[in-house]
């Protein structure tokens, strides 16, 4: 699921087509401009020639000055989108490589850890993938996270032996890949009831909400087992929620979310690796990892330490 952030970046990227349309319109300047400023050179003998075409001249220079003030127009908007881009990968960066804690029902996000994707040589997820998050090995869904993780094993052991170099081979690939992800999907999709860190809530139109939760260890609440998600409630759900934080002066901290965790994930036959910002991640070649959480309830939720107290 993608960040605000990664989301308004993914925005302001599909702009660029306006640099090409920028490089186009300068071109023609260029073309245009030094033959529409020429004087017309008639031919010896025909004076009367050069009247027809003064119109023709004067209306190239008008076109000339308007594509000028539209290509200026352009450029002006390009560098907003460069600076708006440039801001907001900083403010990425921030979210990813932040050490410090979250603060619970405030509003700042904090992954906790450095950048939590990391590809290997191949472009494929690593085993350092969401190394920042502490999420139990054995908990395939302790987090969206564990599951892809989990996810990403299971795919490397089903297709380390199996070729797609050539294009008998990709089709047999692709085959396989569209079976596999049909069985996993089916495995890692099950009830769930996640602690999570409350980073932010908002009531919608039409009394729904949205709230911004990252789960976290339920016994210290110090680790967090996955980055922040963005949950949509029902008016059910979302007025019980109200009433909660409303009662608790919006000093909730935690809150435990039950609901059914379902994998969705897709096969792209023009996906092989990684690239920069894509999103949703490749669990391997030509499948990518999808979700859907299917929130009941949400109510408060607390750290229970299972320590005994003095050892006893």
């Amino acid at each position: 699921m993608k960040t605000r952030h990664e989301a308004a970046i993914g925005r302001i990227r599909v702009g660029f087509p306006g640099l090409m349309l920028a490089f186009c319109l300068s071109g023609l300047l260029g073309f245009l401009a030094p033959n529409a400023g020429a004087s017309y050179q008639p031919r010896e003998g025909s004076d009367d020639e050069t009247a027809p075409l003064e119109p023709m001249v004067e209306g190239l220079t008008n076109e000339v000055q308007e594509l000028r003030a539209e290509l200026a127009v352009l450029l002006n908007i390009i560098e907003e989108m460069r600076g708006r881009m440039t801001a907001m990968e900083q403010e990425l960066s921030v979210l990813r490589g932040s050490n410090g804690t979250g603060n619970g029902g405030g509003g700042s996000v904090d992954p906790g850890g450095s950048d939590p994707f990391t590809l290997d040589d191949d472009g494929m997820a690593g085993s350092g993938v969401f190394s920042d998050l502490g999420f139990p090995a054995d908990a395939p869904l302790a987090s969206p996270e564990a599951a892809f993780v989990i996810a990403v094993g299971l795919y490397d052991e089903a297709f380390a032996d199996l070729s797609y170099e050539s294009p008998r081979d990709k089709i047999n690939y692709v085959r396989r890949v569209r079976q596999w992800a049909g069985r996993t999907d089916r495995t890692l999709t099950d009830k769930i009831v996640w602690v999570c860190e409350l980073q932010d809530f908002e009531m919608l139109q039409g009394g729904t909400a949205v709230i911004t939760v990252q789960v976290v260890n339920p016994t210290n609440g110090s680790d967090y087992w996955s980055r922040p998600h963005v949950l949509e409630l029902s008016r059910r759900t979302a007025s019980s929620l109200n009433r909660l934080h409303s009662s608790a002066r919006g000093d909730l901290d935690y809150v435990k979310v039950s609901g059914i965790f379902r994998v969705k994930q897709q096969v792209d036959e023009n996906r092989s690796e990684e690239g920069l910002f894509e999103e949703p991640y490749l669990v391997g070649p030509f499948v990518t990892f999808n979700y859907e959480i299917d929130v009941n309830s949400v109510v408060a939720g607390a750290i229970v330490d299972p320590t005994p107290e003095n050892g006893g």
